[in-house]
């Protein structure tokens, strides 16, 4: 079953949102741990950053902190990017309107 371990168990995350962004989408969705650079973000925060920056959908910058042991690497938006997010919100509120509309019938149906 999709979204879970071979004993059946919810598998942290859930099944993968296959979209250009989903990762984020779904990490964003959850609370952070508090845990910083841990594992988690190791595992999949990193290699999307690297996959978005190749796809030239982000482009990354080194930049100095002196009050770091390491220089630290900022993201911004490309041109690319900021279509694909212009995109992805679009489609985003089609279907928010189109839930809408579905649950509003419901609940109408509902208090009848």
């Amino acid at each position: 079953m999709e979204g879970t371990t071979e004993k059946g168990r919810r598998r942290a995350g859930g099944p993968r949102d296959a979209r250009p962004g989903g990762e984020l989408r779904a990490r964003a969705a959850r609370p952070a741990s508090g845990h910083g650079h841990g594992r988690a973000l190791d595992g999949s925060i990193y290699p999307l950053l690297n996959r978005l920056q190749k796809e030239g959908k982000i482009r990354g910058r080194w930049v100095e902190d002196p009050e770091a042991t390491h220089p630290r690497k900022y993201y911004a938006l490309t041109a690319a990017g900021r279509a694909l997010l212009s995109e992805m919100l679009a489609e985003w509120a089609q279907f928010e309107s189109g839930m809408r509309q579905i649950l509003g019938e419901e609940v109408g149906r509902e208090q009848e």
